[in-house]
């Protein structure tokens, strides 16, 4: 099987991506700041509850996509990528009806974040752009797009099987807690 590859030995001096990879680069660090911002929300949504816990567990889960951000903005200054900063997306105004909505919202996020990484690998697949590949996957400089989705909607889902319980918000409250903020013990 023959690869075509993307760039020609003239223009990899200046680049070693592709205008189609740089360019769904710069739509996902677009859509992790966006992420970033919704994940705040409910932060603020939580905290002003009086719920405090689940306001810093979405204030944690939010720097994580700001992480994610930082990660993607340094593969492409690695990659001598041109390209503009993007502008942060509104999120749609959702109306949270109850204390699961949130939780069903990330789990929805999460996987519409997958669909985007997963479609950048694709893209460095079918380009044969191995270093593309050994970045989502984690090999390179620690950045670990891929694996990093696994925990993502993991921990999403497990979150939201425990609002959707009927225990107390506040026990609730407590096992999401843990489960975010001791998963290493």
């Amino acid at each position: 099987m023959e690869i075509k590859r993307p760039l020609t030995l003239e223009q990899r001096r200046k680049t070693t991506l592709s205008d189609d990879l740089r360019n769904l680069f710069v739509l996902q660090l677009q859509h992790e700041l966006k992420n970033f911002t919704l994940y705040n929300s409910f932060s603020v949504y939580y905290s002003c509850k009086g719920l405090e816990k689940l306001g810093k567990y979405y204030k944690a889960r939010a720097d994580e996509e700001l992480r994610h951000q930082q990660w993607i903005m340094g593969y492409l200054s690695d990659c001598d990528a041109d390209f503009e900063y993007p502008s942060i997306p509104i999120n749609e105004t959702q109306k949270i009806e109850d204390n699961v909505t949130p939780f069903r919202l990330t789990v929805d996020r999460e996987i519409e974040t997958t669909g985007m990484i997963y479609h950048i690998a694709d893209t460095a697949f079918a380009q044969g752009d191995w270093m593309t590949l050994s970045f989502l996957l984690g090999t390179y400089n620690g950045s670990r797009l891929i694996p990093e989705q696994i925990e993502e909607e993991s921990l999403s889902r497990t979150a939201l099987d425990i609002m959707e319980t009927d225990d107390h918000i506040l026990k609730k409250e407590d096992q999401i807690y843990d489960l975010y903020f001791n998963k290493n013990d």
